[in-house]
């Protein structure tokens, strides 16, 4: 048998001042959780204040060494407000789903309220000094753990996804729980800055478009793959072209199939794409030490109604994972997701509708190759709408792209 690893504890330190060689923060304060390489434990707290100079005091939360897991979080027990937050890439801070928590203003001079570590919000958050920006900047990470929408209180409302952030939301499982629906009235993805919602859909074996067949691939805006023959192959698409909402499946195979991506939906008045990313791919699967494949995920849905879109280089994907074969077993790739853009100013350089033949916005097929075979899942849908234009018009893309031109059964 095995069990699961303890979390770490934790570690106070308040002193009027200190003479230690490069300052408090230099003592290699550790509150690790512990590790099992199997479901590492979360990590426990330092914290530390300078009396007459803090004001609050400063948290950090590390877990060096470990693995990231959903389950090994370090929740916050109060409200207390910290003059800081500081995490490494595996350490995690939640607010909890009964908690509504303010979080730190690390600059007083900024416009914006940084979030350059990595938290997630299951309850609600605030912002300090009546403050409606909020900036994901390098370094943060943003898991959006609720069912309601991400919002900020107050008008001129503002939401950043700067260079090195990531703003996502959490895992789903058998059913369509968590999307990250976002509400504001501005909101900008710039440089490396990325929405990340690959993989972060139905589960192995959950989606509406799930193949019964354990080679066959799942299907959302386009079917799925297959790699015995088309009859053999179950899994049906879902959802709207103009109106996407839901995830995408994943593939079959007894909880070996990956993936499928989640789901993005952006209600703003301005949306910049400065060259950032916005993404819900299927994940690849991947054969198991027992010789057992599965299919690659579904895409999932990026969905957009916004008053002005500009920007330049970004890049939108809801492309299904690539299948898997080693030999002694195949599973096939993912169909295409679904994107729905729609806007009364198009003032995206290159315009948004040639975006998708230049492929910075994809909803390609997963594929999987047996010798030299090919065998590739159907494109899912682009909508783009212009809703200055006419009350009915719109088109709908299906461009399985290039390098996978092959267009099998495509049905949308």
């Amino acid at each position: 048998g095995s069990g699961g690893a303890g979390s770490g504890g934790r570690i106070s330190v308040v002193y009027d001042s200190t003479t230690y060689t490069g300052g408090i923060t230099a003592i290699g304060f550790q509150a690790y959780g512990g590790s099992t390489g199997i479901e590492d434990g979360a990590a426990g707290t330092v914290f530390y204040q300078l009396v007459g100079t803090d004001v609050n005091g400063h948290l950090i939360v590390n877990n060096t060494g470990n693995v990231y897991s959903e389950m090994a979080t370090t929740a916050l027990v109060d409200t207390q407000i910290f003059d800081s937050i500081t995490t490494d890439t595996v350490g995690i801070v939640e607010i909890p789903a009964t908690m509504n928590y303010q979080l730190p203003q690390e600059n007083a001079a900024a416009t914006g309220t940084s979030v350059d570590y990595r938290i997630a919000v299951s309850g609600n958050f605030s912002l300090p000094g009546g403050r409606t920006e909020l900036d994901i900047d390098n370094g943060g990470f943003l898991e959006w753990r609720q069912l309601s929408p991400l919002s900020i209180p107050g008008a001129g409302t503002t939401l950043n996804v700067n260079a090195g952030g990531v703003l996502t939301h959490t895992h789903n499982a058998s059913s369509r729980g968590y999307v990250l629906q976002v509400i504001v009235d501005d909101m900008s993805i710039n440089g490396t800055g990325k929405v990340d919602l690959d993989g972060r859909g139905y589960s192995a074996g959950y989606g509406p478009g799930v193949s019964g067949v354990i080679t066959e691939g799942p299907s959302h805006g386009g079917l799925g793959g297959f790699v015995t023959s088309a009859t053999s192959r179950a899994g049906a698409v879902y959802d709207t072209a103009e109106n996407p909402t839901d995830l995408g499946s994943a593939g079959f195979n007894n909880g070996f199939g990956a993936a499928g991506g989640g789901t993005f939906i952006a209600q703003v008045t301005n949306l910049h794409l400065n060259g950032g990313t916005i993404t819900a791919k299927g994940l690849a699967s991947t054969a198991s030490p027992t010789s057992q494949c599965g299919a690659g995920g579904a895409g999932g849905t990026i969905s957009i109604n916004a008053d002005t879109i500009d920007g330049s280089a970004a890049t939108l994907r809801v492309n299904g994972g690539n299948g898997v074969t080693d030999g002694a077993c195949s599973g096939a790739g993912g169909g295409g997701g679904r994107i729905a853009i729609k806007y009364n100013t198009d003032s995206y350089t290159g315009t948004l509708v040639a975006q998708v033949s230049a492929a910075n916005v994809t909803a390609y097929g997963g594929s999987m190759t047996f010798g030299t075979t090919v065998y590739p899942a159907a494109a899912g849908t682009i909508f783009i709408y212009d809703k200055g234009t006419c009350a009915s018009c719109g088109a709908i893309y299906v461009d399985n792209g290039s390098t996978n031109p092959y267009q099998q059964l495509v049905e949308t």
